[in-house]
């Protein structure tokens, strides 16, 4: 099921077509713990803001889940059973209340150029997976594709409400305290019009 809005990050506030999302329910401090890609000048302001949204929800995952994830809605169009029936979005509501708080991740640019390869191949392809034809990943990395999708916002919930994925997978991997560092890429896609993809690490990759 698909489901779409923009994302435009300005001081506290992430504002898309259907709402405004309030920030102010998290602290400077966090917001600055969060913004980990804020001088990462080889990311896109779109790709610095899946940094930021997603240790907002590690840093304090009760408060994005009661101040923004409650919140979220899709614009008209588009269907609300996922968010009003859909076990996998309630899985998720309580998760995030119980969940304990954790490290950030911060950006990696050799994890960056890797998510960056294999979003440009696949989306030139409209090939949708995890095998690739060129740079190889290392061991000891996770990695999570998103497809559909644009905006910072949307490749998270997506990835975190994990719909009709049985193994909560995507889930899994950015929730798990053991991620410390991240590369993400957002490319356009031969089938599904965007492509996101975000390789993840314990380790630093050099």
């Amino acid at each position: 099921m698909c489901y779409y809005f923009a994302l435009f990050f300005t001081c506290l506030h992430l504002t898309s077509y259907s709402q405004s999302m309030d920030l102010s329910s998290f602290s400077n401090k966090e917001i600055e713990l969060a913004n980990t890609a804020y001088n990462s000048h080889y990311l896109t302001e779109n790709e610095k803001n899946i940094f930021l949204i997603l240790n907002l929800v590690r840093i304090n995952p009760k408060v994005f889940c009661e101040t923004i994830l409650k919140a979220y809605k899709p614009p008209d169009g588009y269907s609300l059973d996922f968010l009003e029936d859909d076990r996998y979005f309630l899985s998720l509501i309580k998760e995030l209340l119980v969940l304990k708080p954790m490290n950030p991740v911060f950006p990696d640019k050799l994890l960056w150029k890797y998510a960056k390869c294999h979003a440009e191949d696949s989306g030139k392809r409209g090939y949708v997976g995890h095998a690739r034809r060129s740079c190889f990943l290392p061991d000891l990395y996770s990695e999570c594709c998103s497809y559909g999708f644009d905006s910072a916002i949307d490749i998270v919930l997506q990835l975190l409400i994990d719909y009709e994925v049985p193994d909560l997978g995507h889930r899994k991997i950015l929730l798990d305290f053991n991620q410390k560092f991240l590369g993400v890429s957002v490319m356009p896609h031969k089938t599904y019009f965007y492509n996101a993809v975000l390789d993840l690490s314990s380790l630093v990759q050099r």
